[in-house]
């Protein structure tokens, strides 16, 4: 229904339009196209739509494994410590509360970060959370799942993390917030909070967040995410005296904003299909 009423308004604005710039002798013999372009324009804005998402979802999966390996990897070559592993899951978890909404790439992240650290107890409730099955208290006696997505648990447990473990909490961070190609406010300003949180007297790691953006951007364009690029963002910790502030200049953001306004109306209008 609401396909037919995005296509029937827009063809009768499309008429409307017509009738006041062309004469009344063309207009006669055009209108009965209009139709057929305006199905036609509506059309391909959805199956660009579809094949974006598709392509982001199939390229999502192998990198949301691939690059959570190498972040964990580089970050914490040893063992983690329990609260490490812990952290580790609501980096993820948090993330995708402030998106408020569970992208498929964040429930694979999700569950392969569970399973990489050991909380396979945690994996299955999820997995089940997921499909709206429930799980008795037998089949599930650890800490319930809401501990995982508690941003306030997460962030006032955060200074208790040692510096390699705090970098690969920023990694996760960042990955969960382009990996669906997506670098909204609320992840960011979450992204920020973290920051704050890790922050120890004037020393605090590197702002990342317009980088965050332009690595989400190109993702949607189809290029692949680099975990040099994500590992990059998170930079060191260091004192905020000698850390560059960085800005977009006028050229970049016209070469942003333009396709990132266009790419959100599409986005918009498309779903309501």
């Amino acid at each position: 229904v609401l396909y037919k009423a995005r296509i029937g308004i827009s063809n009768f604005v499309l008429k409307i339009g017509m009738k006041r710039v062309i004469s009344r002798s063309v207009a006669r013999s055009a209108l009965p196209f209009a139709a057929v372009v305006g199905t036609a324009v509506w059309n391909g804005l959805t199956a660009r739509q579809l094949m974006t998402e598709a392509r982001i979802r199939a390229m999502g999966v192998a990198s949301s494994v691939e690059i959570s390996n190498e972040i964990i990897e580089r970050f914490v070559p040893n063992e983690m410590t329990p609260l490490g592993k812990l952290q580790a899951a609501r980096a993820v978890a948090c993330t995708v509360v402030q998106k408020r909404t569970l992208h498929p790439n964040h429930h694979h992240l999700l569950l392969h970060i569970l399973h990489h650290v050991g909380l396979e107890q945690h994996e299955a409730r999820v997995s089940m959370h997921s499909t709206g099955s429930n799980l008795s208290e037998t089949e599930f006696d650890s800490v319930s799942v809401d501990v995982l997505d508690c941003a306030e648990s997460f962030l006032r447990e955060l200074p208790n993390l040692n510096e390699e473990e705090s970098a690969m909490v920023v990694g996760l961070v960042c990955l969960s917030i382009v990996i669906d190609a997506r670098a909204q406010r609320r992840s960011l300003a979450f992204y920020a909070a973290v920051l704050e949180a890790l922050r120890v007297d004037d020393a605090a790691f590197p702002d990342s967040a317009l980088t965050l953006e332009q690595i989400a951007l190109e993702f949607s364009r189809g290029k692949p995410l680099d975990a040099e690029a994500l590992i990059a963002a998170v930079g060191k910790r260091e004192p905020r005296e000698s850390q560059e502030t960085v800005q977009r200049t006028c050229a970049e953001s016209l070469a942003y904003w333009p396709w990132h306004v266009l790419s959100r109306f599409v986005t918009c209008f498309t779903q309501l299909v």
